[in-house]
């Protein structure tokens, strides 16, 4: 199934499931928080995040508090989650500790 598609005009969940999913961070969170959900997150297996370092650049707040939304909604028992980076400082390495 493709979600490149206006997310925003998507009213029913999505029942397909998917192999793969690639989307930024805003768009998962949007599709997570709509009501009723778009996405359920429960029976992902695998969560990769890329650019890691990227988490702390924008300050406190942003792309950080999405991953945490995507997190609790990767609710799934059996749940592996990887991240990449080229560098990795002590602060990401604390707050993946944390969550």
């Amino acid at each position: 199934p493709h979600c490149q598609g206006k997310v925003k005009e998507k009213t029913q969940p999505m029942k397909p499931k998917f192999d793969i999913l690639i989307t930024p961070p805003n768009r998962l969170v949007y599709m997570i928080n709509h009501e009723p959900p778009l996405l359920n997150l429960g029976k992902v297996e695998w969560l990769i995040i890329d650019e890691a370092d990227k988490l702390f650049e924008a300050g406190v707040s942003g792309f950080r508090e999405q991953l945490a939304t995507i997190y609790k909604a990767c609710s799934g028992s059996h749940i592996r989650r990887g991240m990449f980076s080229a560098t990795l400082g002590e602060d990401v390495q604390s707050w993946c500790r944390l969550n």
